[in-house]
């Protein structure tokens, strides 16, 4: 299979120009009433589906103070959050064991081996370039936190606390102490917030 990686701006493509130097080519534009269940089909369901066939993906919120990068991404886990309100992040959580239970099913209806997947999360906090790691109480264990990359190129945490889960469920529920920990670095450190870092890594094998 056979997909672009990179690509020369088209003329005519919609773009937008600031000032008289910098100029963006966009795709989208969604208005306010837009749901985010729209969101996520057009921006990032089909880049989920790749990562079952070998590609990465990054998808990534962008913007100033107040624009709703948290909302849309869906990482404001301090309150309650209907359906129709669920950003990116819960969304992909979801479509990830989906597709892996839609997989096991076809192999089993075609009797073929069923597929195996290990899915595990880190959660670390970026801060004043410390990385800490938040599915521990040991704050020590912190301090041997690297980021490295691999012999392939590819990215990744040495030493963070790796919890395996079954479902999306288990993600945003038996591991609240995790989301108990955000929300009091949240309010305690709030006027500091903007040099914070939160991140949640979760990992498909």
């Amino acid at each position: 299979m056979c997909r672009v990686c990179t690509a020369v701006p088209v003329t005519g493509e919609p773009h937008v120009t600031i000032g008289a130097d910098r100029g963006f080519t966009f795709d989208h534009v969604f208005d306010l009433p837009t749901p985010q269940a729209t969101v996520y089909a057009d921006c990032v369901h089909n880049l989920v589906e790749g990562i079952f066939d070998g590609f990465n993906a990054t998808v990534l919120a962008y913007g100033q103070t107040g624009s709703g990068k948290t909302y849309s991404m869906g990482t404001g886990f301090e309150t309650a959050t209907v359906d129709e309100e669920v950003g990116i992040i819960p969304r992909a959580l979801a479509h990830v064991f989906n597709g892996i239970d839609r997989r096991r099913e076809e192999a089993k209806l075609e009797g073929r081996v069923e597929p195996v997947f290990d899915v595990s999360v880190q959660f670390i906090e970026l801060y004043n370039e410390e990385i800490i790691d938040l599915l521990t109480e040991d704050r020590g264990a912190s301090k041997g936190l690297r980021i490295h990359e691999d012999h392939k190129g590819e990215i990744y945490l040495q030493g963070a606390t790796a919890a395996p889960v079954k479902n999306a469920h288990e993600i945003f529920y038996p591991l609240t102490p995790m989301w108990k920990k955000y929300a009091f670095i949240h309010v305690r450190w709030r006027n500091d917030f903007p040099l914070m870092n939160f991140k949640l890594l979760a990992k498909l094998k």
